[in-house]
């Protein structure tokens, strides 16, 4: 039962990502091993394509979430119930401050010093995405999840740890 998901989300699918790393091999492959026959085209699109599938590499492999009922796994980043807070409960952005909205919207990472810490170890969140925010039990720092379901995922994750807190 362990592998039972309550909650499923990709940001992307991981087939976009190596279709995209083949096309851009083969246009460099091609033009190099048939002497420039693109006229050096797929040496130059080749790259170009290689930083897309890296665009949608990184988005399935950091954004993408999967909550069971022993564990909620967001990209690198993996928590049981018991690392959260359960009187904070699950909020929405709403509870955020001025000062952590901006270390979000900020392309910068976020200091190891802020209060809050964006799940799953991207720099960012996608756009396109709301977020729901957990409080972290040992350091007290606000955990921001972003996703494309909100709602769905803020209701799911709040009998989550519900269920955890009563033993059930």
């Amino acid at each position: 039962m362990a592998n039972h998901l309550l909650h499923h989300e990709r940001a992307a699918a991981p087939w976009i990502a190596a279709s995209l790393a083949s096309i851009a091999a083969l246009l460099i492959v091609v033009d190099l091993a048939s002497g420039f026959a693109l006229k050096g085209w797929g040496v130059v699109i080749g790259p170009l394509v290689l930083i897309a599938a890296a665009t949608f590499w990184s988005l399935a492999r950091y954004h993408t979430i999967r909550l069971t009922p022993s564990r909620l796994v967001v990209g690198r980043a993996t928590y049981a119930s018991h690392d959260f807070d359960p009187e904070f409960g699950v909020r929405t952005a709403d509870d955020l401050t001025a000062d952590e909205r901006a270390h979000l919207e900020s392309p910068m990472p976020i200091p190891n010093d802020a209060t809050i810490k964006l799940a799953g170890g991207g720099f960012g969140r996608p756009a396109r995405t709301g977020l729901v925010v957990l409080r972290l039990a040992g350091s007290g720092k606000k955990l921001v999840v972003s996703t494309r379901h909100e709602t769905r995922l803020g209701s799911v994750l709040g009998d989550w740890l519900l269920r955890d807190e009563h033993g059930t």
